[in-house]
């Protein structure tokens, strides 16, 4: 299972360069950032970094995990933010309360204007964009 932690750690060595360097930014012990590596170098079964007498750089699997890690931890941030911060109401298109993630009607009525143009006049014989509650049954 994907880790955080593993994941900072990550972002921190390509920032730093080097394991040693990101260990001491994150007062870790240098063998801790290298077993957060080698972590996910098996969730992915992939080599991250390569590894020289310069530093570390990212390998091709590396730069598609720094893209969606920096991504996953800015989410993640923002998500804190907004739990921490007491919103009391759920984030727009939130499923939050419905066990098969069907969002309530509130919620379907801010989105679906946006995303469609009302089609009034188009409709042979009357009005698409009108109230259907009016309509015979």
């Amino acid at each position: 299972m994907l880790n955080l932690v593993h994941l900072e750690t990550f972002v921190h060595v390509l920032r730093a360069g080097s394991i040693s360097r990101a260990a001491g930014d994150l007062h870790y012990a240098q063998s801790s950032v290298t077993a957060h590596i080698q972590a996910l170098e098996r969730e992915f079964n992939e080599k991250l970094l390569d590894r020289n007498h310069a530093g570390v750089t990212a390998t091709p699997a590396g730069d598609q995990l720094h893209y969606f890690a920096q991504m996953i931890l800015g989410l993640h941030g923002q998500l804190r933010a907004a739990i921490v911060s007491g919103r009391s109401s759920p984030v727009a298109g939130s499923t939050a309360g419905h066990p098969i993630g069907i969002p309530d009607a509130s919620t379907v009525a801010e989105v679906l204007p946006r995303h469609f143009v009302p089609l009034e006049g188009e409709v042979p014989g009357g009005s698409a964009g009108g109230d259907l509650s009016s309509e015979k049954g």
